[in-house]
Formats: C-alpha cells, sequence, structure tokens
C-alpha cells in the first residue's frame, strides 16, 4: 500500500516529514501556552483567556485559511519563515515579568497553533490527489503520534537538563524542518479558482444540529481544560513545560490508535458509534474525577477528550458533512472550525467565569454530565436527520461521483439500499447497483433473484455484473438459471464470463453443447473456456471455429469472436485485429480497438489513432488512448503532424489528459509546428491542463518565447492592417489576428494564472462595441497587468495592446516578400475573380467558400483542407439540380449564377452566387422535399454530407452560421407565401 502512495519528487516522504513536524510544533506551542499563562498570571486571570484566546482565534482563522489554502506552498512557506524568525526572537524575550509582553506571545502562540494545525494537512492534501490522501491520512495520523510521542519523551528530558527555554528551541528546530519540507514538496494537482456559492449551511437542518454538536463538545473541552489549568497552576514553569508536553503527546498517540479502529466502529456501529464517542466515553472517564478530582484523573479525562474528539468524533462529524452538495460541505467545514467552535469556547468562558469566584470543580461536572446527556439525545436526531439528506442527496444525484472519495456510514447505507431494489423504476435500481459498486459492498440484495428476472435488459445486466463483483459459487446457480431463459447478448455474455471467473467448472462441462450452439455468443464463450482449460483436440477444433467465426459476413457472429479474442493472447490474430479496426461497421471497429487495448496491442496504436474524426468513436478511442498512457505518446505526436488540422484536435486533447512524466516533452516538440490554428488548440490544451497539473520550468520557457513571437506576429499585422485594400484582406487579417490573440492568452494562462485569464479571455476577445464591454475589457486589463509578474514581458504585452488602440502604425513600408504568413501572402496576392471553368485551383475555391456565410470564419487552414473535397461543377440554364424524394447527398454553394427551389411548380426561392443550399436535409435522413433547378449559366461547389458532418462536429461555430442561414431563409419563404397577406404572416409570430 505504501509503494501506491509514493509519488514523484518524494511527495509522500516530504509531506510525513511536514505532518511530523507540524505535529511537535503544535504539541510544543500548546505545552509552552500553559507554561507562559499559568506561571506568569493568577487562577482569576484564566476565564478572560478562553474569550481572548477565541476572539483572536477566529480572526486568525478569517486571515489565514484564504491564504493558507491557495494552490500553492509558497505562502505557507513564508508563513513558517515568520513563525521561525518570532519564537527566534522569543528564545532571547523569555522570560519577562512583563504581563503585557506575556500575553502578547500567548495570543502569537495561538496563531503559529492554528497555522501550523492547517499548514501540515494543505501540504499534504495538495501532494495527493484525492483518493490517495484519503488512504494516506490514516499512516500520517498513526506517524504524528509516534513521531510526537518520542518527541514528548526527548523534550521532557532536556527540560529537566536545560529549563523550559529549550521548548522553544524544540519549537525552532521543528519549524526549520517543516520548511524544508514545504521548499521541496510539489504538488501533483490544484485549483486556482474555487466557485463560491452565496448559499448557506445553515438552511440545511442537518448541519443546524452538528453545528450545536461541536458548540456543546467545544464547552465540556473548555471545562476540562480548566481543570486541567487549575491543577497545574501550582507547580513551576519547568514542572508545567514537562507534565503538558507529555500530556498533549499521550493525547496524539490516542487519537492515533483510535484511528486505527474508527473505520471498524462505523463500519459495525455506524455514525452513532462514531458521536456517541464523547458522550459515553468520557463519561466514563469523568466518573473517578467526580469522585477524586486530583491531576492524575483530570489528565486521563484530557487524554481522553483529545483521542476520541479528534478521532471519532472528528470522522462523525466529516460523515455528516459530506451529504451537504459538495460547496456548501466545504463552506461548512470552516464555518465549523473557524466560527461554531469558537462559539462553543466563548459559552465554556462565560459559564467558567460566572461559577469561578464561588465554587471549585462541582458546578463544572455537574454541567458536563447534563451536557453529555444532551448530546446523547442530540446523537440519534442526527442519524435521523442523516439519513433523510444522505439518500435526498442521492436521489438527486448531488455527490454521485465522488461516493468513492469520501466516507459515508456504509451500514446505513447497506439498509436503506434495499429501498432502491424494491422501487419499480430502473433508475432506481441502476442507482442502488452504481452505490454498491463505488462503496464496495460485500452483500448481494436480498431479491437478486427477482433483478435477474427484471423487463428492463440494464438491470438485468448489472445485476450480474454486481454478483461477479461480490458473489460467490453458490450464487452462479442462479446466473445458471437464468441462462436458460435469457435472450439478450449482452446479458448471456455477461452471465457466461461470470461464470468462466466464478465456476469455471460449469463451463468446461458444457463446453462440447456451447461449441456446437446456434447463438454465437455461446461459441464464443466456449472457445474461451477450451483455450484456457481444454485438450489439444479441443484447441485445434476451437481455433477453427474462432477462424470461421471472425471471417464470416455475419456482423454478430464477428463481433463475439472479436470479444473471445480479448481473452486470448495469441499473436497468430494481431494483424487481423488491426484490419478489423478499419471495419466500416463502426460496432466491429469500437470492439476491436477495446480489444487491442485489453491485450496492450501497443503495435496496433497507429490504426487506433487514424479512427479519429469517425462518427461516434471518439470517446472510445480516448478512452483506450488514455489508458495506453505514456506507449501512445509517440503515435500521438505522429498523428498531429500527419492528419489533417481538423482531425488533430482530438489528439491534443488525449494528450494532455495523459498523466505521464512524458507529456510535456512531447508538447514541447508540437510547440515547433508553425501553424496558427494548431498553435491555438495546443495552447488551449496546455492551459486546462495547468489548472490541474503545475508546468515545468522548462515547459514555461518555451511558452515564453511562444509568448513573444505571438507579440511580434500581432504588431506586424497590425501594420499589415494599414495597407490592405479590399474588404477580402481585411477579413482575413481580422481572423488571423484574433486567433494570435487567443494563442497569446492562452500561453499567457499558463505562465501565470491559468482559470482567471481564460475566464476573461471572452471578455478580452469580444467583438462588441458598447460602453458596458470597454468598461469589462478595462478592468480585464488591469487584471492581466496585475498578474503578470515579469514585468519586461507586461511591458511589451501592453505596448502590443496599446499600439492596436492607437491604431497608427509606423515604420518601413511592407512589401509582400516581408509576409511570412503563407495564407496571408496568398490572400494578398490573390487577384483573380471566380471563374465558371472546371480549372479552380484550392485558393480561389478558397476564396469563394470565404464569401459565403456559413464559412467565412472557418480557419484558413482547414479551408483549404477541405477544398480538396469541394468538386466544382458547371450548370446551365434549366438544369436540375436535384429533384424531390431523392437521397441527400451533400451541401451545395453557388459560384456564380442563380438557382431556383421549386416547391412543386411554385417558386418559392432563388438562391443567389455566394450563397449556400441542401442544407436542411443535412441534418436527417429524409429525402428532398423541394426541386432545385438552374436558372441561368453558372458554377457550384459540391460538398460530400459525410466530410460535412465530420466538419461540424469539429467545429460547432459553424452549426451557428447554419442555423442562421435556414432560419433567413426560411423567413423570405414565409414572406413570399403569405405577401399578399401579411396578417397571417404577422400571426406567425416572426
Amino acid at each position: 500500500m505504501l509503494k501506491q502512495l509514493k509519488h514523484a519528487n518524494n511527495n509522500f516522504i516530504l509531506a510525513g516529514l511536514i505532518q511530523s513536524s507540524s505535529t511537535i510544533v503544535v504539541v510544543l506551542v500548546n505545552a509552552f501556552i500553559n507554561v507562559i499563562l499559568l506561571s506568569n498570571f493568577p487562577k482569576s486571570w484564566i476565564p478572560y483567556y478562553y474569550f481572548a484566546a477565541t476572539v483572536m482565534n477566529v480572526i486568525s482563522a478569517s486571515i489565514l485559511v484564504p491564504i493558507l489554502a491557495k494552490p500553492s506552498t509558497k505562502p505557507a512557506f513564508y508563513l513558517e519563515c515568520i513563525c521561525g524568525i518570532i519564537i527566534f526572537l522569543f528564545i532571547f524575550l523569555l522570560p519577562s515579568h512583563l504581563m503585557l509582553i506575556n500575553f502578547s506571545i500567548i495570543f502569537v502562540l495561538l496563531v503559529i497553533n492554528l497555522a501550523f494545525g492547517a499548514i501540515a494537512w494543505n501540504a499534504a492534501a495538495s501532494a495527493f490527489d484525492t483518493r490517495t490522501f484519503r488512504d494516506a491520512a490514516r499512516y500520517f495520523t498513526i506517524v504524528n503520534g509516534l513521531v510526537s510521542a518520542l518527541a514528548g519523551a526527548a523534550i521532557y528530558f532536556l527540560i529537566v537538563l536545560y529549563g523550559n527555554k529549550i521548548v522553544l528551541i524544540a519549537i525552532l528546530f521543528s519549524i526549520l524542518v517543516s520548511c524544508f519540507g514545504l521548499y521541496c514538496i510539489k504538488p501533483l494537482k490544484y485549483e486556482i479558482y474555487n466557485k463560491q456559492t452565496q448559499l448557506s449551511p445553515f438552511k440545511y437542518p442537518i448541519f443546524i444540529k452538528i453545528a450545536f454538536y461541536v458548540i456543546l463538545t467545544a464547552v465540556v473541552f473548555t471545562f476540562i481544560d480548566y481543570f486541567l489549568k487549575l491543577k497545574m497552576h501550582e507547580y513551576d514553569a519547568d514542572a508545567i513545560a514537562k507534565y503538558m508536553t507529555i500530556i498533549y503527546a499521550l493525547g496524539n498517540i490516542l487519537t492515533a490508535a483510535a484511528q486505527l479502529y474508527s473505520r471498524k466502529i462505523l463500519e459495525r456501529f455506524g455514525l452513532s458509534g462514531l458521536l456517541l464517542g464523547i458522550p459515553v466515553l468520557l463519561f466514563i472517564a469523568m466518573i473517578p474525577v467526580i469522585f477524586y478530582p486530583n491531576l492524575f484523573f483530570i489528565s486521563l479525562l484530557f487524554i481522553s477528550w483529545l483521542g476520541i474528539n479528534y478521532s471519532y468524533s472528528n470522522l462523525g462529524r466529516q460523515i455528516v458533512i459530506n451529504t451537504l452538495p459538495r460547496i456548501i460541505a466545504k463552506k461548512a467545514r470552516f464555518y465549523s472550525k473557524a466560527y461554531i467552535s469558537p462559539i462553543g469556547l466563548l459559552l465554556g468562558a462565560v459559564i467558567i467565569t460566572i461559577f469561578s469566584y464561588h465554587f471549585e470543580l462541582y458546578p463544572y461536572q455537574l454541567i458536563i454530565v447534563i451536557i453529555l446527556a444532551a448530546l446523547t439525545y442530540l446523537v440519534f436526531k442526527i442519524k435521523k436527520e442523516y439519513s433523510r439528506t444522505l439518500f435526498k442527496s442521492i436521489e438527486e444525484k448531488r455527490f454521485y461521483l465522488p461516493l468513492g472519495y469520501l466516507t459515508y456510514d456504509r451500514s446505513l447505507i447497506k439498509k436503506e439500499l434495499a429501498y432502491f431494489f424494491n422501487s419499480l423504476d430502473a433508475s432506481y435500481i441502476l442507482l442502488g447497483f452504481s452505490l454498491m459498486k463505488q462503496l464496495s459492498l460485500n452483500e448481494l440484495p436480498e431479491n437478486i433473484n427477482l433483478l435477474m428476472a427484471h423487463n428492463d435488459f440494464s438491470v438485468r445486466l448489472n445485476a450480474v455484473k454486481i454478483i461477479k463483483l461480490f458473489g460467490d459459487k453458490t450464487s452462479c446457480q442462479l446466473l445458471l438459471e437464468r441462462l436458460s431463459v435469457e435472450d439478450n447478448a449482452k446479458v448471456i455474455w455477461a452471465i457466461l464470463e461470470t461464470l468462466l471467473k466464478k465456476n469455471p467448472k460449469l463451463i468446461k462441462d458444457n463446453i462440447k453443447r456451447y461449441l456446437i450452439d446456434a447463438r454465437p455468443v455461446f461459441r464464443a464463450v466456449a472457445i474461451i473456456g477450451v483455450v484456457k482449460y481444454g485438450n489439444l483436440v479441443q484447441f485445434i477444433s476451437a481455433f477453427l471455429l474462432l477462424n470461421k467465426m471472425l471471417f464470416t459476413d455475419d456482423v454478430n457472429e464477428r463481433l463475439w469472436a472479436i470479444k473471445a479474442l480479448g481473452f486470448i493472447p495469441i499473436g497468430v490474430f494481431s494483424k487481423e485485429l488491426g484490419k478489423f479496426i478499419y471495419d466500416e461497421n463502426c460496432v466491429i471497429a469500437t470492439e476491436a480497438m477495446r480489444t487491442a487495448e485489453k491485450l496492450h496491442a501497443y503495435s496496433l496504436l497507429p490504426d487506433i489513432i487514424k479512427q479519429v474524426g469517425r462518427r461516434g468513436m471518439n470517446h472510445e478511442i480516448r478512452k483506450i488512448i488514455i489508458k495506453s498512457g505514456s506507449e501512445a505518446i509517440p503515435y500521438l505526436i505522429s498523428g498531429c503532424k500527419l492528419l489533417n488540422l481538423h482531425q488533430i484536435k482530438p489528439l491534443i486533447r488525449m494528450l494532455c489528459a495523459i498523466d505521464d512524466n512524458k507529456v510535456e516533452a512531447a508538447l514541447i516538440e508540437l510547440m515547433e509546428i508553425n501553424n496558427v490554428y494548431f498553435q491555438n488548440e495546443l495552447s488551449k490544451q496546455i492551459a486546462i491542463r495547468t489548472l490541474h497539473v503545475r508546468a515545468s520550468p522548462t515547459l514555461l520557457m518555451r511558452i515564453k518565447t511562444a509568448i513573444y513571437d505571438h507579440l511580434k506576429k500581432i504588431e506586424f499585422i497590425n501594420q499589415l492592417n494599414e495597407i490592405a485594400k479590399t474588404d477580402l484582406q481585411r477579413h482575413e487579417i481580422f481572423l488571423r489576428k484574433q486567433v494570435h490573440e487567443k494563442c497569446l492568452l492562452q500561453w499567457l494562462a499558463v505562465y501565470t494564472k491559468p482559470a482567471g485569464i481564460l475566464r476573461l479571455q471572452p471578455i478580452l476577445l469580444s467583438e462588441q462595441n458598447d460602453e458596458l464591454t470597454k468598461l469589462k475589457q478595462a478592468q480585464a486589463l488591469e487584471f492581466l497587468d496585475s498578474i503578470i509578474t515579469d514585468r519586461d514581458l507586461a511591458r511589451k504585452v501592453f505596448s502590443v495592446i496599446e499600439a492596436h488602440v492607437d491604431k497608427k502604425q509606423g515604420g518601413k513600408e511592407i512589401l509582400l516578400s516581408d509576409i511570412n504568413d503563407p495564407w496571408l501572402k496568398q490572400v494578398f496576392s490573390f487577384n483573380r475573380f471566380a471563374k465558371k471553368e472546371l480549372a479552380m485551383d484550392a485558393i480561389e475555391k478558397a476564396m469563394n467558400l470565404r464569401a459565403i456565410s456559413i464559412f467565412s470564419r472557418l480557419p484558413a487552414e482547414i479551408l483549404l483542407s477541405i477544398t480538396e473535397e469541394f468538386v466544382l461543377k458547371d450548370m446551365v440554364k434549366n438544369q436540375y439540380i436535384f429533384h424531390p424524394q431523392e437521397y441527400a447527398e451533400g451541401l451545395y454553394c453557388v459560384v456564380s449564377g442563380e438557382i431556383d427551389l421549386y416547391d412543386q411548380n411554385e417558386l418559392i426561392y432563388t438562391v443567389q452566387a455566394k450563397e449556400c443550399f441542401g442544407l436542411i436535409a443535412l441534418f436527417d435522413d429524409y429525402l428532398r422535399l423541394f426541386t432545385a433547378k438552374a436558372s441561368s449559366d453558372g458554377a457550384y461547389l459540391f460538398l460530400k454530407k459525410e466530410v460535412f458532418e465530420r466538419l461540424t462536429e469539429d467545429y460547432p461555430d459553424i452549426m451557428y452560421e447554419v442555423t442562421k442561414n435556414i432560419i433567413r431563409k426560411f423567413r423570405t419563404i414565409l414572406e413570399n407565401k403569405y405577401r399578399n397577406n401579411k396578417d397571417n404572416y404577422t400571426s406567425l409570430g416572426l
């Protein structure tokens, strides 16, 4: 387990170092606070200490939590350095006889205590992903207990030799160790932007109840701490230091020991077992204090509170808060620590102040017993509300995905799952199965036999999968009975696969019968059984049968044969498997890719990557590529260099999604590709990746070079715009500049703050010219200026922006040879009009397509790449382009001339040059409704339907223009139809 928890850069060791040293700091600081308070102030001051400490905790938490919640470890590192300097000064200031100095030192130590308690866990959380951190937290808690015990013992003997000032030296040394860990640790994952919510957790009854629980436990702690301080007040400073150090160390040991059994208590007794820890166990520890209120029994009570509160009770509170929506739960945890717990301390201080001058311990003992009884009653109320909130959340699927990462009352979920499995709604049953998988509940539903016979095949399929995960050999008999009546091939396959895993003897006994079964799914499983358990004769016959199934014309036979290959690591079929990846049937091709991934056939990755762009397959390809990890990286790089631009976008996304150290080297290599639209997509995906994975210094240096490169290009484009003579040139310059600006902002996002700049990008690139947009852009530019720490870079960025605003460009005259951009050079050299003859080249096609609205904003490289797919066709007057009831083959773009559209014999629309038609039929499988007939000589460009579909998937912006085009034509048709009756037209609401 430990090997799985260790990460690159020794994060596991460093996080443990930070945890241990911070725990020692907290233990020693708490001990030294008691030393200063009890040796320098009278007993009557102790109640007022709680008042001041509460206020100080609230203020400190409000200031420190937002600082320490930042993703970087730098704020924590600087804060610890400041704490180290302060402790160093305290070594020379103490002992002091001035009360003001002593009181100030106490409050500074309280802040240090709070800060190190937060830093220890924040640093560990930033070093691991959520699931790993959850597992690592248990080890850290145990290690903290052992280390604090050893440190406490060592400090005890050092105090005997050198006095209580040695505690400050030990604190300083621990701070230096923690600083070293913070300096070296490298967060693996972080979020720059934390989504905020205006909703309050107090709107949820469950949080109100847990808030009362926290307040009452804080009151109990205040009383117990007061007991201990009263008894310790009689001793000198050295004795207090030695005793309190040991007390806090023993508290940590008890916490670690209790942590080992907290999960077992949760599984056996549920949430109430954890929350009852404080009222039940503390009452037991309280009994000897009632009769013999001496230092020994009070110390045992104090240690018990520390151990129970920070193990059982803390876990119970977290489980309750986990039922809230994730954003509100985060706020609830902050409120609980920063405000609710101090309210309990404040209330305890008020009660102590009332009774402190009249009585000693008896009133507080009585109040503690009453509070413990109230807590017991409150626990059962919390349990009832927890059940209601939890299942309301599950029904709303609020925390459906993170269930596996958080801790819940599994015993309660087990009991209540019966509600889902007895439901008539299939979606509830499927949700119940999902909960079982995520929480690894090892018990099958009581009505599993009924679920196996459910009308919905997806319920039956998931029931089989649950048996595969949690069933035993006895449940295999149930599967065998279901097999005789099941008619769905997927469910049959799942049953046979489960039997093969759970009880292969049942498959072996029926191999002969399955090999000759008419259903291919049975034959496929029989082949797997023969390969694993059969003899040589059976193996040869199964091999021949598999070969026959693979190369039959029956799609169903081929599908199950390919599935069977996933369980047979035989290299002889690898070449055939590669052929199936290119199969016209998407189901066959997808299954072939899954089988290749299952067999780790990495040599087939190039074939899989070539399927990018096939309709409905990109999602499966993405999963396979990401699972392949570093093996896929070289093939993704090759694909990015060889495939068409509109096929490259998903490849870049896949590359950025791979979690491997080699990814950044691949990204740096791809940054050398000199294509602005490629760089636009690359910079966007790297910026998104940087939201989760910090960019390395090498990548940041290369990005800085790219930023300067785009600044030069934008500066040149600004100058080029001054010499543009035609609208076409100005339009292409505008589009080119816009994409360079996108690249610039996205690279700046990686270099500075990804979330902040990506959120502002739409505002900065907005084409609207109203006053509100200008104001937002000015504010966005101010923010941009504030986050660029490299001031030379900031000056360069804003010099280019200001030059654009002034629109007064100077410099030498630009010649055609000075234009390095291939597309802009073609635009400025293009001076011919569209021609009718078939000799139209790619640039002429691109220029004609650019004039059509749906292609007006398409990237130039994409436009050029699809011009090969457009076929130029001549037309003569009265020539029919298509007729009603014909299959829609593609899109028509008129280059010159006009085409009339007829509904039967009625003219409904005339398509002019630079317009397209035939769009509606491209979005469904219906036949043509109208007749298209040329009304003059001319020419048109034709694009196949398949190419158009792929293009709209890769560039959704085209769909916006297509929608506008269809609506505009529809409106024109209606105007023509209702020209003589405007009332009918108006009544349509158009």
